[in-house]
């Protein structure tokens, strides 16, 4: 059976680096006295993305399920996943095919496979989960403060391209914007989107212009200088990017004008609806995943769950508010009834042995301490050959070394005592 390691970054800027994780790996299995034999890396994936759109997750899965790993490796239990759900099914996979799950993180907690350990993990989940989604808020907040900046305008539209080598800096691209001021003139003459789309195609054939893109694009805001920035949950951000700007504003409103007089008139597009069970509803005859969507009738709105398969669907809220009651029911039973025996039979568990430990670290610290006042007292007062001497040097010096590693120790086990301590005031911010 192998041992192997498992990295996961969701960005090239992400902090927990691939190079990072491997080289704590390498620690952790040269401490062990363990051997990596193969490795999987997901790069630029999130912890929130499903196992199956995660190619080297689902092959580790794989091999678990037929018992090829014995160890596995992992910086942190959100490299593996930031979903709650997902997680818990992967500590009872991992504890069901008996693998080792070793964390290279020195402040990750280890696993502990038992009813209470599961309990922990159950509560470990949900705190990464929550980690996971206040740094998409901290990311949609950089967002922000670059777009209204004006150091980030987003993704830009026909016209434009980004200097990489030149940071990262916009540049209007001459023959492109030339194409648009004539399409703009040619909407303010007075031709129709069928026939700006014939010119264009003539003059740019290598971009598919259609009816629907012509209009999108005489109806961009950005060629005068304005971007519109749109981050789910938030309402929409309008900022002023006067480098942009190639039509004059007169003009740009003049053929707004003309398209809203136009008879084929866009429709609004549907509200964001966030669908809070996406990837965890199935359809019971068909075992396949239920799909949030919208569909409008007229001027009536309605979100739902959909099977893509037999087409079966239900009711958005009705599930939704089912859902979160049932889970808040189970929670509060959970608490209620099992949880402070538990976490005290945890922490009581673990004082006790931290408590020992402490007990074995001050002996051998106390004991190591007399050792260097013996040595001493021989190399400063004793009578030696110089060789002698050398040796006493290097012992002393190994012995200080020792004392050190041994007091660093003690240091953590207290730190883990303390913690202990704690536990109950924390788990009632839980």
């Amino acid at each position: 059976m192998k041992t192997v390691a498992y990295y996961r970054r969701s960005t090239n800027i992400q902090e927990h680096s691939l190079a990072m994780q491997e080289h704590k790996a390498y620690n952790k299995a040269i401490q062990e006295g363990l051997i990596i034999d193969e490795e999987y890396k997901d790069d630029a994936i999130s912890g929130k993305s499903r196992i199956d759109d995660r190619r080297a997750l689902k092959h580790l899965i794989e091999e678990i399920e037929q018992n090829k790993i014995k160890n596995l490796l992992v910086y942190k239990r959100d490299r593996l996943t930031r979903d709650a759900i997902q997680y818990i099914k992967l500590y009872r996979l991992f504890r069901d095919k008996n693998v080792n799950v070793i964390f290279t993180s020195d402040d990750e907690p280890p696993i502990q496979n038992s009813p209470v350990g599961e309990l922990i993990e159950i509560l470990l989940a949900a705190m990464v989960e929550r980690e996971g989604q206040q740094i998409v808020e901290r990311i949609k907040a950089s967002i922000e403060s670059d777009f209204l900046a004006g150091k980030n305008p987003g993704t830009l539209p026909f016209g434009y391209s980004v200097d990489r080598d030149n940071g990262n800096t916009i540049r209007q691209n001459e023959d492109e914007v030339e194409l648009i001021r004539a399409m703009y003139r040619l909407a303010i003459e007075g031709k129709t989107i069928r026939e700006i789309s014939t010119y264009a195609r003539e003059k740019w054939p290598q971009r598919k212009w259609t009816g629907t893109s012509v209009r999108k694009l005489l109806q961009n805001p950005t060629y005068v200088g304005i971007r519109f920035l749109n981050i789910r949950g938030l309402p929409q951000l309008k900022q002023e990017y006067s480098q942009l700007a190639i039509i004059e504003d007169d003009d740009w409103h003049k053929v707004q004008e003309l398209l809203e007089q136009s008879p084929t008139k866009k429709r609004a597009p549907l509200p964001q609806a966030e669908f809070l069970l996406n990837n965890l509803l199935y359809c019971k005859p068909c075992k396949q995943l239920l799909v949030g969507l919208g569909r409008r009738r007229g001027q009536a709105i309605s979100h739902f769950y959909k099977c893509s398969s037999c087409n079966q669907r239900i009711e958005k809220k009705a599930v939704e508010d089912f859902v979160i009651e049932s889970s808040l029911i189970y929670v509060k039973s959970l608490f209620l009834t099992h949880y402070p025996k538990l976490l005290e039979r945890y922490r009581f568990r673990n004082y006790t042995t931290f408590k020992i430990r402490l007990t074995q670290l001050e002996r051998q610290l106390s004991k190591v301490t007399r050792q260097l006042n013996y040595n001493t007292q021989d190399y400063l007062f004793g009578e030696m050959e110089p060789k002698e001497r050398m040796a006493v040097e290097d012992k002393l010096l190994t012995i200080y070394d020792k004392i050190v590693d041994l007091k660093k120790s003690k240091e953590k086990v207290e730190a883990e005592i303390a913690s202990l301590n704690e536990l109950p005031e924390k788990s009632k911010e839980l």
